[in-house]
């Protein structure tokens, strides 16, 4: 919550409160866990006024909420893609407008949205969850060069594949799971160096950077 974030004070919001609140205990400082729905733009007004209220003016905003709902494209369900696209994409939107119009007030802040590898590169079996983040790459590419006359920097985190409960059904060689894996402190750090170096797009691993570039521009 503070341009100082290795001392700040924090906020977690999360649809499920417990959770939230099971999270700020365990991080052993003063943390505060609210209720929060991102697919609702009333819950996440309501979730930065109380965090402002409690904590004092928004300085960064970490976007972070997403789902991988994986399968065929053509065996998907309507249901199945509108919740991807309502947490990993509107969500990531509404967070963007609700914090940058307090940042443009004040003149100054941070955004940093969670994206992924799937942001620049498809991958069959998650082609709408590849689609939600590549919207959300782009969002920041623009946002980042539109906000940038108000002092707001927007960045992304592009991790691998995070060993969270989103990736625990996914099974990989144990080579390309040594080489994509990381942990959620991995994608801690990397958000902490991002409030300071204000990079559009960090890889997480680092390496990827260069594998899904040189993908790029490798013929089909």
């Amino acid at each position: 919550w503070s341009s100082d974030v290795c001392s700040s004070d924090l906020a977690i919001g999360a649809l499920d409160a417990d959770l939230a609140k099971r999270a700020a205990a365990a991080i052993h400082r003063d943390v505060v866990a609210l209720p929060l729905d991102v697919t609702a733009p009333q819950s996440f007004s309501t979730f930065l006024d109380d965090a402002e209220r409690t904590l004092g003016p928004l300085d960064i905003l970490v976007n972070n909420a997403g789902v991988m709902l994986t399968g065929e494209f053509l065996e998907e369900s309507t249901v199945a893609q509108d919740k991807m696209i309502d947490i990993n994409l509107r969500g990531v939107v509404t967070g963007c407008k609700l914090a940058a119009e307090r940042f443009t007030a004040r003149a100054g802040g941070t955004i940093i949205n969670v994206a992924s590898m799937a942001g620049v590169a498809g991958f069959p079996g998650v082609a709408t969850y590849c689609a939600t983040k590549f919207g959300v790459v782009g969002l920041t590419y623009a946002l980042r060069e539109e906000l940038h006359p108000h002092k707001i920097h927007v960045c992304a985190i592009l991790p691998g594949v995070v060993h969270t409960e989103l990736s625990a059904g996914m099974r990989l060689p144990r080579a390309v799971e040594r080489f994509v894996s990381v942990e959620p402190e991995d994608i801690a750090a990397a958000v902490v160096a991002a409030t300071r170096n204000h990079r559009a797009v960090s890889y997480v691993p680092r390496h990827l950077q260069f594998v899904l570039r040189t993908a790029l521009f490798t013929p089909e």
